[in-house]
């Protein structure tokens, strides 16, 4: 039993973030860039400061965050290693699949920014679209660790270099 808990709750929560990811990058994408220049906006105009230099505190800080979380990620694979849980070879094939992933969604980010797209609220259609494909991308990652023997919650960072796992409107990172 214990064994399908350490199973089932990584699938789940892996499936819960997934299904977030899908209903929320619409409204996110919408609306993140409003309200971050908002806010920039306002403290600029309060604390009479330049609005580049509030915009660029707010990207020296989502970098270093980032940066921690990418850190904290490597540690925990660093510890699994040295735990007998993962090899270093699978270590090395997690990291490779985290950078593909990120190459990928970056691309798919500049994609969208360079044709201007900026969608609103998705609709039913596009959300049961963007389920299926992110359900098909789910399993191919599940296929692809069961393939290397490397255990599903070693995946769960996977492909989320910041901001809570999204790549932001730009694509930054």
């Amino acid at each position: 039993m214990k064994k399908n808990k350490k199973i089932i709750i990584p699938v789940i929560a892996l499936s819960i973030l997934l299904g977030a990811g899908a209903y929320g990058i619409g409204n996110i994408y919408a609306s993140e860039d409003n309200s971050q220049n908002s806010i920039i906006e306002k403290i600029a105009q309060k604390f009479n400061l330049n609005k580049d230099d509030v915009q660029k505190v707010f990207e020296e800080d989502r970098d270093a965050r980032a940066k921690e979380r990418e850190t904290q990620f490597t540690t925990m694979l660093d510890e699994a290693v040295s735990k007998g849980e993962l090899t270093e070879a699978q270590k090395s094939l997690i990291l490779a699949k985290r950078e593909e992933l990120k190459k990928e969604r970056e691309a798919n980010m500049s994609e969208m920014k360079n044709n201007g797209e900026k969608p609103a609220k998705p609709s039913e259609e596009e959300m049961e679209n963007k389920k299926e494909e992110m359900k098909t991308e789910k399993e191919a990652l599940e296929k692809w660790a069961s393939d290397n023997g490397i255990d599903i919650k070693y995946l769960m960072g996977l492909g989320s270099p910041g901001r809570g796992g999204h790549g932001g409107p730009r694509g930054e990172k």
